[in-house]
């Protein structure tokens, strides 16, 4: 009976249909999510999600371009100009203390007193978001963000079946990125997270097939969220792909080079002016720091502690370990490459290696981005059938044992937000108040099990240090078995 089972679940016609039923699932309650996250009754539209920085900053360096003001991407006044005719006074709740649009641009970083303010975006991301901002209506552009959002990830799917050679159906591979860490932040919120999956899954699903310059020049496309092409490019060179990153060094910089037209030179050094006011929030702002995903943020909101919101003292010790952690992984990939034989594949374990480290070592991202690891994942994994062996079914490597950890995250772990906070005695510190008075304190661990704790980073971390002892063992193979090779050829020519 339990072999008629097993057999029952590993047909290929089983599995087709459980892959179906979970992606129809995925879709619904994705979809059915979006709808109703940000949900506030007192609003005549019902529905505030369109307010925030995450959508509201993004549409509104759309609305800027469209509406003339590309010279002014990043003049705090029009901001504010721009969003009161956009967000209009009837369309609040009744009594609200604050003004939408003023509440929107007070988000931007940087005093209220800087004529400089806007989202941390650079100018190439008006081009990105100027169709959706032809939809004067905030709220109804925001509705269709999030569709377009999703749709996007069945997009990601597809390029996941190109790549992969049909060993990933289009229907497992879609389900699984939707329950990938990042993805439910992406579509409710409206963030572009997405769209930078689906260019990088398309990029490597386009090299993988033997069109490098193509697959390049979508990964050139991520000139709209810098730090991710930069780490990319970096991934792309310590793959030996010339022709790809050639591609995508030329696809960014003509696209720099087009928006100056319409934004001029002066654009971009204001947004560089955000980006360093920005930069120093992220050391101290807690939702910034709690929120973020990249291994700074990591022993930051283990050894500081908050106040209202901000940190109360600095700790040059948790810039050390950042650092130090950085660094470590830099070292180690670095490492590996030097190792590696001169022909680097774009799937499997060496590939993954590359493709996480680049994940793990961009500058400060938020929890939504998380999904674009999603695309050093299936590079692993891109021929399933060894990771998935009937003799251990359903796990035959940690590979397998840690992709499939990802999905708990997003869908079991993190909807329960369990906290847990504790002060580790021994250890004293002094902490100054606003008074000048000193205190004496120890510093507090906060975990959660919620989106303000980074185990889909520590999952990453995981699965990048699983590659590396993999890369390191099929690398120490291969010179033993060409040091056999050689005695042999040795011991032939002596008996000649």
């Amino acid at each position: 009976m339990a072999a008629r089972i097993l057999a029952f679940l590993t047909d290929r016609r089983t599995r087709a249909v459980l892959a179906w039923a979970a992606l129809l699932l995925l879709i619904g309650h994705r979809a059915g999510q979006a709808w109703i996250n940000f949900k506030q009754e007192l609003r005549p539209c019902g529905n505030d999600g369109y307010t925030s920085i995450d959508f509201g900053g993004q549409w509104m360096l759309g609305r800027l371009l469209v509406t003339g003001h590309g010279q002014e991407l990043y003049s705090r006044e029009r901001h504010l100009e721009i969003a009161r005719v956009a967000y209009p006074r009837d369309q609040e709740p009744p009594n609200k203390a604050t003004h939408d649009a003023e509440q929107l641009v007070e988000w931007y970083a940087g005093p209220a007193d800087d004529p400089i303010g806007g989202p941390l975006y650079p100018p190439i991301h008006a081009f990105v978001m100027a169709p959706l901002a032809l939809i004067a209506n905030p709220y109804v552009s925001y509705r269709v963000t999030e569709g377009l959002m999703l749709g996007l990830v069945l997009l990601a799917g597809l390029g996941v079946r190109y790549g992969t050679h049909g060993r990933w159906w289009w229907s497992a591979a879609t389900a699984y990125l939707l329950a990938f860490p990042g993805c439910r932040g992406g579509i409710d919120l409206g963030q572009n997270s997405p769209l930078s999956m689906a260019l990088l899954m398309w990029g490597w699903a386009l090299m993988v097939r033997g069109r490098p310059a193509w697959g390049g020049l979508l990964w050139g496309l991520l000139a709209f969220k810098p730090v991710w092409a930069v780490s990319f490019l970096a991934a792309l060179l310590l793959l030996r792909q010339w022709r790809a990153a050639l591609a995508m060094t030329a696809t960014g910089t003509g696209l720099v080079l087009l928006s100056l037209p319409f934004v001029g030179v002066h654009s971009w050094f204001d947004w560089l002016h955000i980006g360093q006011i920005a930069a120093g929030m992220y050391t101290t702002d807690r939702n910034w720091i709690f929120l973020s995903r990249d291994l700074f943020g990591i022993p930051r909101r283990m050894l500081l502690d908050f106040n209202e919101g901000r940190a109360t003292r600095a700790s040059p010790l948790a810039g050390a370990l950042g650092w130090g952690l950085w660094l470590t992984v830099a070292a180690i990939t670095c490492a590996m490459v030097w190792r590696r034989c001169r022909n680097a594949n774009l799937s499997g374990p060496f590939a993954g290696l590359v493709l996480l480290a680049a994940w793990l070592l961009t500058y400060r991202f938020m929890y939504y981005d998380a999904l674009l690891a999603a695309v050093g994942v299936v590079a692993i994994l891109a021929d399933p059938r060894p990771h998935f062996r009937r003799t251990w079914w359903p796990f035959a490597s940690w590979a397998s044992l840690n992709a499939s950890f990802l999905l708990l995250i997003e869908n079991v772990t993190s909807p329960l937000n369990v906290e847990v906070t504790a002060s580790i005695h021994g250890l004293k510190g002094t902490v100054t108040a606003a008074d000048q008075s000193t205190h004496v304190t120890a510093p507090t661990i906060f975990v959660a099990s919620g989106d303000e704790y980074p185990w889909d980073t520590i999952a990453v971390i995981a699965l990048w240090l699983w590659c590396v002892l993999t890369v390191w063992r099929i690398r120490r193979s291969s010179v033993g078995a060409a040091e056999i090779d050689q005695g042999g050829a040795n011991v032939s020519g002596t008996h000649q």
